[in-house]
C-alpha cells in the first residue's frame, strides 16, 4: 500500500484524492482524505490495512509525513521467514519497536536489511569491537531497522538503525543501539548485560 503517487485536488473546503495512472500502482491502494471537523480542525482520514484511522494535522503531522508513516507501518507488517534449527521466525522489514536482545535474538543474528558501509556503521563496528575485544569485519555486522515513535501511536514515526554481531567462537551476541547510546550483550549462558555508553 504505497501512497506516494497521491495527488490532491481541492474542491470547496474538501480535498479529494486522485491517483496517477501507472502500470505498477496496485488497484487496492488506499487514499488519504483531508477533512475539516465542525470545530475547524483539519484531520486526515485513511484506511490502513482496511482499518480506518484519523490523524489531526498540524505543522508536525502533514500529509507527506502520513505517507511516510503508512509506508513504515506496511514495512513493520511485511517481511520474510527464516528457519533456525526446528523453528521458523518472521523477520519484518522494519521492527515495530526498539529491539531487545533477549526477545529478538534471531533478528539480531540475521539482520533485516543490508549493512551499508558508512560512518554510522563504522562507528558501531568500533564500539562493538571494543566490547568484544577482537577485530571484526564489517560484513559480520548485522543492521536492524526499527520504528521509533516520537509521539504515541504511529504518527510522525521515523526509522532508526541498530547493529548486531554474533561472536560464533564464544557464542556471545552483541546489540548496539546508537539512538539510545546503549549496548546489550547476551552471553552464552543467557545472561544479558546492559551497558549505557
Amino acid at each position: 500500500m504505497k501512497v506516494n503517487n497521491l495527488l490532491l485536488y481541492t474542491t470547496q473546503n474538501r480535498i479529494l484524492p486522485h491517483f496517477k495512472s501507472q502500470p505498477d500502482t496496485p488497484s487496492n491502494q488506499e487514499a488519504i482524505e483531508i477533512r475539516i471537523s465542525e470545530t475547524g480542525t483539519k484531520y486526515a482520514k485513511v484506511d490502513i490495512f482496511d482499518k480506518p484511522h484519523r490523524f489531526i494535522l498540524n505543522e508536525e503531522i502533514t500529509p507527506e509525513n502520513l505517507r511516510n508513516m503508512i509506508e513504515n507501518i506496511e514495512k513493520t507488517m511485511t517481511g520474510y521467514f527464516i528457519r533456525q534449527n526446528r523453528h521458523e521466525y518472521f523477520i519484518p522489514h522494519v521492527l515495530k519497536k526498539v529491539p531487545n536482545i533477549s526477545n529478538y535474538q534471531y533478528l539480531i543474528e540475521n539482520g533485516n536489511t543490508a549493512t551499508e558501509l558508512n560512518k554510522e556503521s563504522e562507528d558501531a563496528l568500533k564500539i562493538i569491537e571494543a566490547h568484544a575485544k577482537e577485530t571484526l569485519d564489517i560484513k559480520d555486522l548485522k543492521t536492524i531497522k526499527y520504528l521509533r515513535k516520537t509521539i504515541d501511536g504511529y504518527a510522525n514515526n521515523t526509522i532508526e538503525k541498530a547493529f548486531g554481531y554474533l561472536d560464533k567462537i564464544n557464542n556471545d551476541l552483541y546489540l548496539y543501539i546508537p539512538k539510545n547510546n546503549r549496548m546489550q550483550i547476551l552471553t552464552n549462558d543467557y545472561f544479558v548485560k546492559n551497558i549505557r555508553l
